[in-house]
Order: C-alpha cells, then structure tokens, then sequence
C-alpha cells in the first residue's frame, strides 16, 4: 500500500503484536495455542510451509528505530528491508509537531508482518528498550565505530536519524555505541532507506544466532495466522 500520514495511523494500528500468552479476538479470548491449533489447518500447506519457515528465522533481538524521519518513502523502504532480513520490530521516535513528506513508494503490504510501535517522547522511549537490556547502537559519522567491528551478537536497537540532521542531540548524549558504513567517494552520506539496508544485510550475515523463544515463535505464528483472514475471530468460533 501506499502510504500517507493518516494510513500511518492505521498501519501502525493494526500492526502491533501481542505477545500475551491469551489474545483477545473480536470480544473473546484464546491462548496463542489454540490459535495456531485452529487457524492453521485452515491455510494452504503452501502458506504454512512459508510461515514456519519465516517464524524460525524470525529475531526479535535486533530493533530498528527511526528517530524523527519524515519521509513516508524512507520509512516504508526501511519497513520492507527489516521484514526481508527477518527483524520484524520496527518502531518510531516522533516529535509532538510531527511532519509527514507524502511519497509513492510503497510497502508491499509487508508492514502486516511486522512489530510496530510509535513513541513520541524520547524519555520513555529510551527507558522503555534499555529495560528490555538493549543496547543502543546509532549510525553517526564523527567517532564512529565502523560497522565491520561491531559485534552484532549482542542485542541492539539499531537507531537512524532524519534525512538532513540525523539523530537528535539526546540520542547522541545517550547511545552505547556509534556506528558507521565505510564510504570511498566523495558521497557525505547514503540515503537513509539504503543505510538501512546495508547495516541490516551486515547484521545478518554476522549474527550467528537468533534471539527468540519457543513461546515467542509461537505467538508470532499466532499473531500471522491472525493476519491471514479477514475475519479470523469468526473462524475461531467456529471451529
């Protein structure tokens, strides 16, 4: 879909997972279990074989963080490529007087298999992921680790700025670490959606092992199968 800012409203709306052991569904409750248990006999042995396949490689390790991007086209961009490398929470750090820049790219509909949340101070927002032991990595330019000599093992929340001044001077202040991608041009800075792309790719081929539980696999199997079906609390009954 294409996406403008009331659209991102929505989207993030109805793409925030529950991770709850019960979920409620149209007024009723289910633990993740039935859920999986009823809802996927009912898909293809195509898409189940698919959605298996995406849960195990799923990691919930690493968080990509855009801190006051205004360009819808950035921040779908970044959605696909997240989704693609298989870190599904995605989440934005907003100011109260917030712009959108409208744009025609789109997301693909992947922004339905994805973890999203908005923030709109930093405060909380930042206490919220270092209670969860994050570390807060920042892509940045003055002394800045490069990329390659980060270790991507441990946990992170990966943070980029907007498209002309990066990060704010309290991400700054705050973060653990300051990494960078190596440039040989004359080039200043990549576009944000493709520095996106490049640290994910880089995360990904060093990363050697996914953090995710059983219980956490089988909530988000819960949470797509939810997605699946236009009236997954009908089926549910149903069954």
């Amino acid at each position: 879909m294409i996406l403008d800012a009331v659209e991102m409203d929505e989207v993030f709306t109805r793409s925030k997972m529950i991770w709850a052991d019960e979920i409620e569904v149209d007024g009723n409750t289910y633990s993740k279990e039935i859920i999986c248990q009823r809802l996927l006999p009912m898909v293809t042995e195509e898409r189940r074989i698919k959605l298996h396949q995406v849960v195990d490689e799923r990691d919930l390790g690493i968080v990509t963080l855009l801190e006051q991007v205004h360009d819808l086209g950035n921040i779908s961009a970044v959605m696909r490529t997240v989704e693609a490398f298989g870190y599904p929470r995605l989440q934005l750090l907003e100011s109260g007087n917030h712009k959108y820049k409208p744009a025609n790219r789109v997301t693909k509909g992947t922004d339905k298999w994805l973890d999203l949340k908005r923030h709109r101070d930093f405060g909380p927002c930042f206490k919220e992921l270092k209670d969860q032991g994050l570390r807060i990595c920042i892509s940045a330019f003055e002394g800045a680790t490069s990329i390659e000599k980060v270790d991507w093992n441990i946990d992170s929340v990966v943070v980029f700025g907007n498209e002309r001044d990066g990060v704010t001077s309290d991400m700054l202040k705050s973060a653990d670490l300051k990494f960078k991608i190596p440039m040989y041009g004359f080039a200043q800075s990549f576009n944000i959606s493709v520095a996106a792309a490049m640290t994910m790719h880089h995360i990904k081929l060093n990363r050697t092992q996914p953090s995710i539980s059983e219980g956490q696999k089988t909530s988000l199997m819960a949470n797509y199968l939810l997605r699946c079906f236009d009236q997954p609390g009908r089926l549910l009954r149903n069954l």
